[in-house]
């Protein structure tokens, strides 16, 4: 059985600065987040731009070891991206855009999930207005390259992970990251849950 840990086990800020870049508002979401943290907003992206859009301290659980698959994952976090529109190449794209009379490539965006860890976001935090899309998902610990033909129509993609801290709780940084050679705007929901915590689930271990 475990045990639930009080809030008052939380995550150090060690120092951390956040460099947030987004117009961020409480979501209201049915019954299937209602015990979630829910988030959402809209944010641009300029050409190879990265920016956090949220944090949150996921809870740990013990029991997962390396090497298994954890029967009780701590955190969990649902996206939902859509409404995505290409603002530096003209309208919308909903196939391939043409610049100069040549064709271009899709926009390329990812989710990059980066924790606590030194070599994580507190490093790339230091450079974040010189870092590149690529430092930026070297650095995180899970990425999710997303579908742009799905994120620029209003139905948009969604998806689901797991967070597995085993040692402590850690906070995790969600950054939305462009690899496009345009400017993009995006509208974004985000529901974060700590699993373990019961009627608190919603809440941040900080």
């Amino acid at each position: 059985v475990l045990i639930r840990r009080s809030m008052s086990v939380a995550c150090a800020n060690h120092g951390i600065r956040v460099c947030f870049g987004a117009t961020l508002f409480l979501a209201v979401g049915g019954p299937l987040f209602a015990s979630s943290k829910k988030l959402a907003g809209s944010t641009s992206l300029g050409p190879g731009q990265a920016k956090v859009v949220a944090k949150f301290c996921f809870d740990y659980n013990p029991a997962c070891k390396d090497g298994q698959e954890c029967l009780e994952p701590p955190g969990k976090a649902n996206f939902e991206i859509f409404g995505a529109q290409d603002i530096g190449a003209g309208p919308p794209a909903s196939g391939a855009n043409f610049v100069n009379g040549k064709q271009a490539e899709m926009p390329r965006v990812s989710i990059a999930l980066l924790d606590d860890e030194y070599f994580s976001y507190p490093e790339v935090s230091q450079v974040w207005g010189e870092a590149n899309c690529s430092d930026v998902i070297k650095a995180a610990k899970k990425t999710y390259p997303l579908s742009w033909g799905d994120i620029s129509s209003s139905k948009g993609q969604f998806f689901e992970t797991h967070v597995v801290e085993k040692i402590r709780p850690r906070w995790w940084f969600i950054a939305l990251v462009s690899c496009s050679d345009h400017s993009l705007q995006m509208n974004y929901r985000m529901y974060l849950e700590n699993m373990l915590q019961g009627s608190n689930s919603q809440l941040s271990m900080d």
